[in-house]
């Protein structure tokens, strides 16, 4: 029998979800081993293979594919615990990362600081360059500078370098002589260049993203590469495929160049679980995800059964937190898991977050050496937990622990374990009710007309959706693994340059159906609620390429190619005008839609004439 495994790492747990050629589901769980992720993931992986009767290498023999999503470089990012990784850009521009973009929720709220850039402003470094919107050099690049801040980013131990240079996405030169400069005087320091990541118009954005994924280098690359490597080695010959942010998958070499694709991987899919079990319990298409793992919670939103896709990817908050600057499922993360640690800060208010307990030592409760009062900790004094059957039966929660370290943030704060341990239970129950806020009320949406799915502890030890309003789904069995899950009730299929994308299985949610894509589609065999129909509903990256049109050499049939497939209102010309063919084209396009298009035509008419008066 052929098996479909899929996994789904966080920073406390390991959830693996086997599917067979029947589409049934087996669950397995074990700690996550920060240290070799395989050995959590192997634990896990024999757990479901004790359930099915068979050894872990047997299991593995049948296996024809193996889909791995993870939450690692989603805590590194939320927890500061990514690689010391040094910013260079422009002369002249050193606070890119420290001013961001300038948006507030309150602008005249000066309770809250502002918020720290992702890489610290001693760790920038200015490189004498300069390219002008047009693309021409205005301030050659400075070879000897330029070397001279490298020798002092070596002598400094920076662990990873983040390129990115003003207007580098129209005129790339200078980056690429600073990439080859890395190498030559930096080998085996990875580092990131912005125009190949993300080429796009907003310098923030841009230099955020450039930062994220540079930081992450060398935690994902050393990661995924020993993942792949301790898979072969125990004798798993199938495929290999990593999920990304964006709803797809890809191969290990690919990610490995970006691996900012990687934040967010794991609950990137779990979407697809709310949909189906909501879908199996009729509670509508307005579904509200939310999946707490031990160092983060996860929130997402699903409307009218699609899942939501943005760009402007947060972490941490809005405005508050880091952008990704990446095409995303929208799911927003905050550190409020069951490893988050509660603290006092200097003013004798109680936190929750964002550092985390993670698996080792984990929390107290675990009996693996923690002494930092956890979520967990405070949800086994109050009897959430059942000590004697945790993970199934086959680990124990120490009570005792658990209440030792309860009790001393309660001296601290003046209050009795069980109130300190409410208290706790409380602050991260708010902290996820702002979070669902944020995703929902902040953006137009009421969540008392959708249902809460509820993933990981937080269906049992928290009830975010009592002040919400919103319906709560029972769910399934293997509902504390919805990242995991999701792959099971997905289909795979190429997208090209050895990329996948995923289309969701739940007929009964879409009307629409549409025929299976050309070229051989790689089926899930993941438990049909309501038959195996598939639905429109594509989990691919809705990237719109903004500028196309800007670019020099477009022609009348490109533009008018854009103008049917892409158009609709949504493209915008940065900085340079259309040939005549190409405008008109563009026009033709367009003609007819209200709004915005009836102005670009109108403004183009303009221009024609007044081209037409200069030549007379």
């Amino acid at each position: 029998m052929a098996y479909r495994v899929t996994v789904d790492t966080g920073g406390t747990f390991t959830d693996v979800v086997v599917s067979d050629e029947a589409g049934q589901l087996t669950v397995g769980k074990s700690l996550t081993t920060r240290e070799r992720i395989f050995v959590g993931m192997k634990n896990a992986i024999a757990a479901a293979a004790e359930e099915l009767g068979q050894t872990t290498g047997g299991l593995l023999d049948q296996t024809e594919m193996l889909i791995y999503g993870t939450t690692r470089a989603t805590n590194a990012v939320v927890t500061k615990t990514v690689a010391k990784t040094c910013f260079l850009t422009t002369k002249g521009f050193p606070d890119t990362l420290v001013l961001r973009e300038g948006g507030k929720f309150n602008p005249h709220d000066y309770s809250q600081e502002f918020p720290k850039p992702y890489i610290p402003r001693r760790y920038t470094f200015e490189i004498e360059e300069r390219i002008s919107s047009e693309g021409t050099v205005s301030v050659p690049f400075n070879e000897t500078q330029a070397r001279q801040v490298l020798s002092a980013v070596a002598a400094r131990g920076f662990e990873a370098v983040a390129v990115s240079f003003l207007w580098s996405i129209v005129n790339a030169d200078h980056e690429l002589i600073m990439g080859e400069l890395i190498e030559e005087m930096l080998p085996g320091v990875p580092y990131t260049l912005s125009h190949q990541l993300t080429p796009v118009v907003r310098e923030y954005r841009r230099a955020s993203a450039t930062a994220i994924d540079a930081s992450l280098k060398p935690l994902m690359q050393s990661h995924l590469r020993e993942l792949e490597s301790d898979l072969r080695s125990e004798g798993y010959g199938g495929e290999i495929l990593v999920s990304t942010a964006a709803g797809g998958c890809n191969h290990v070499d690919a990610l490995i160049k970006k691996p900012i694709y990687t934040v967010g991987s794991g609950p990137a899919m779990a979407p697809i679980a709310g949909i189906t079990f909501s879908a199996a319990e009729k509670l509508g298409e307005n579904i509200i995800i939310c999946d707490t793992g031990g160092t983060t919670f996860d929130v997402g939103l699903v409307i009218d059964g699609k899942m939501s896709f943005k760009r402007d990817t947060w972490l941490g908050g809005l405005w508050q937190g880091d952008l990704l600057g990446i095409s995303a499922v929208d799911m927003r993360s905050i550190g409020a898991g069951g490893g988050s640690i509660a603290w006092v800060d200097a003013g004798g208010l109680m936190k929750v977050g964002p550092q985390s307990a993670g698996a080792d030592p984990g929390p107290a409760c675990y009996g693996r050496g923690g002494s930092e009062p956890t979520v967990s900790d405070a949800a086994v004094v109050l009897g959430y937990f059942d000590p004697d059957f945790f993970l199934g039966g086959r680990m124990s929660l120490d009570v005792d622990a658990a209440r030792a370290v309860i009790a001393k943030m309660a001296g601290r704060i003046g209050a009795s374990v069980e109130e300190t341990a409410w208290k706790i239970v409380g602050l991260a129950s708010d902290l996820m009710v702002r979070a669902i806020g944020d995703i929902t009320i902040n953006e137009g949406f009421n969540p008392r007309d959708s249902a809460i799915v509820a993933g990981g502890w937080c269906c049992r030890a928290q009830h975010p959706d009592d002040r919400q309003g919103a319906r709560l789904s029972q769910g399934d069995p293997a509902e504390g693994r919805l990242g995991a899950v999701g792959f099971g009730h997905a289909v795979c299929r190429h997208r090209g340059r050895g990329s996948r994308e995923f289309r969701h299985l739940v007929g009964s949610l879409r009307h629409r159906r549409r025929q299976p894509h050309a070229g051989g589609a790689h089926r899930a065999r993941g438990s049909l609620p309501h038959g195996p129909r598939r639905s429109g509903v594509e989990l691919s990256d809705r990237v719109h390429d903004r500028c196309a049109l800007s670019r020099p050499g477009v022609g009348a049939r490109d533009a008018n190619d854009f103008g049917q497939d892409r158009g609709r209102g949504r493209s915008r010309c940065f900085g340079r005008d259309l040939s005549p063919s190409a405008r008109a084209c563009l026009c033709r396009a367009r003609r007819g839609k209200p709004g915005r298009d009836g102005q670009l035509e109108r403004k183009a008419r303009r221009r024609s004439r007044l081209a037409t008066a200069s030549a007379a």
